[in-house]
């Protein structure tokens, strides 16, 4: 299982939906400016926090590759961290689409931000066990996301592959010796 327990093998992964996510901005971009009837705002700022979730995925999956983590929980409380950041941009640029949907994305944003940051800074405490559990079921459903998303177009199989890969990666990061006993399980 070294392959899925390798950082730049994940590290991969995650730089390849870096690249996906920017494509798909871009392309968003394009159909928001050309929209019949006129430029659609609310599609071109949302492709614009698509366009910026994009640079910070691919960054962070740059960082990854390279080794900039080399202790195990902080490399999953900064991957909570990033999708904790994502999540928030995501909510702060859909906001002419739905109010409610950006209100909640920042706030959901906002918890799992919160949730990387007590991570990397894992004391083995209570919180940390709920979190372990609660991150070991997102793992699993992110790998059988993975698995489901192959039936469909080739981007969606390239996506699918790389979140079979993360979530594989995840879920032994997560069963990982060291991460544990800092979670406290």
């Amino acid at each position: 299982m070294s392959f899925f327990n390798d950082n730049k093998v994940a590290g991969m992964a995650v730089l390849i939906l870096g690249v996906l996510y920017i494509l798909g901005a871009i392309v968003a971009l394009y159909y928001g400016a050309t929209a019949e009837g006129g430029a659609d705002a609310g599609a071109i700022l949302a492709a614009v926090g698509s366009l910026i979730s994009g640079f910070i995925v691919l960054k962070f999956g740059m960082d990854m590759r390279n080794g900039a983590f080399s202790d195990k929980t902080v490399l999953l409380g900064k991957f909570v961290y990033m999708v904790g950041i994502t999540t928030i941009i995501g909510g702060i640029f859909t906001v002419l689409l739905s109010v409610g949907s950006a209100v909640f994305g920042i706030i959901l944003g906002i918890i799992i931000l919160l949730c990387g940051m007590k991570i990397q800074n894992a004391s083995g405490g209570t919180i940390e066990k709920i979190l372990w559990i609660i991150l070991m079921i997102i793992s699993i459903l992110m790998l059988i996301g993975g698995i489901m998303t192959l039936a469909a177009s080739v981007a969606a199989i390239i996506t699918g592959v790389c979140g079979i890969i993360l979530g594989i990666f995840l879920i032994l990061l997560l069963l990982d010796d060291s991460v544990k006993k800092q979670m406290g399980m």
